[in-house]
């Protein structure tokens, strides 16, 4: 690639992440050109940024880049970042339930704790992928066990009582880990940075590779991983539940969360992006707070 083209990722990279109020350090965008085959040494990324400082398309302030037009609204980086570790400390507690789901394959963080753009009002973003065919049951178990322990946001709950609440807003299931348009930059970036919580390495593994587009390095051991070990308890009712029996449960807890799903969905707001099958639930009722980080994107790409 030539300068010209690094010149251009790099600043759309630090104006998303300006769009979202997340200055970035060198590294984060050094990872990010090599998510895009960019084999450049870092001397010459180096270079590239000090253009940019010299033009004053960007600016650095404690080692950390940002777009120059663009106003940060929420906390500075490093009191970000501690918020963020104080909330996975919490997320990665509440993760512990996963062993105890029947028929849940993986699961991973999504939304602000994956992008690192926190605050003290973020919730758990969770994206679920389940077991074929029992999509429902699996559903029904999480919401049971995580309501019992009050551990998850329901819909009642308002923004600022949805703090440290696990948010399940995505399931799947193999047959739906192709992650659907629109392919923009947020997506990407949100799918890229998915953080692997609990499951099999095979599903995680397969969730990157069938979703290329995001361009999402390839999955290492990561702290925050808790493994794949099932609880006896959630062995013993999969294999109670794996046969006709589990069919006709699967069928009666379906008809009573699209009942309820469908009443829900009444309720949505700006532009939702909402799906219901029975291998994909997917519920964005307002997609408001996207579609403005993407204009302010849009309307800044002149300021180079």
């Amino acid at each position: 690639m030539n300068e010209r083209t690094i010149r251009s990722l790099v600043f759309e990279f630090l104006l998303f992440y300006g769009a979202v109020n997340r200055p970035m350090s060198f590294f984060d965008i050094y990872r990010y050109l090599k998510r895009k085959t960019v084999e450049w040494n870092i001397s010459q990324i180096y270079a590239v940024l000090n253009s940019l400082l010299s033009e004053g398309v960007i600016r650095t302030h404690e080692g950390l880049y940002s777009v120059s037009h663009l106003t940060h609204e929420t906390l500075p980086r490093r009191s970000q970042d501690v918020c963020g570790d104080k909330k996975w400390m919490i997320f990665m507690r509440y993760s512990r339930v996963f062993r105890f789901i029947p028929f849940l394959g993986a699961a991973c963080a999504a939304g602000s704790m994956s992008l690192g753009n926190v605050h003290e009002g973020s919730d758990f973003d969770t994206y679920i992928v389940a077991q074929e065919k029992r999509m429902f049951t699996m559903r029904f178990f999480l919401i049971l066990l995580t309501g019992m322990l009050g551990s998850r946001r329901s819909g009642h709950h308002k923004k600022e009582e949805g703090s440290n609440k696990l948010c399940f807003n995505h399931f799947v299931t193999a047959k739906s880990l192709l992650l659907k348009p629109s392919y923009n930059m947020y997506w990407q970036e949100l799918y890229a940075h998915f953080v692997p919580l609990y499951g099999d390495k095979k599903i995680i593994e397969q969730l990157r590779e069938i979703n290329a587009w995001t361009k999402a390095m390839k999955y290492t051991d990561d702290r925050r991983y808790g493994g794949d070990a099932k609880n006896i308890i959630c062995r013993v009712v999969e294999y109670l539940l794996h046969g006709v029996m589990g069919d006709f449960f699967e069928m009666v807890l379906k008809k009573i969360q699209l009942y309820k799903i469908n009443t829900s969905v009444l309720c949505a707001e700006y532009e939702p992006r909402i799906r219901v099958s029975d291998d994909e639930l997917e519920f964005h009722p307002d997609t408001r707070r996207i579609k403005e980080w993407m204009k302010k994107i849009t309307a800044h790409r002149g300021g180079r």
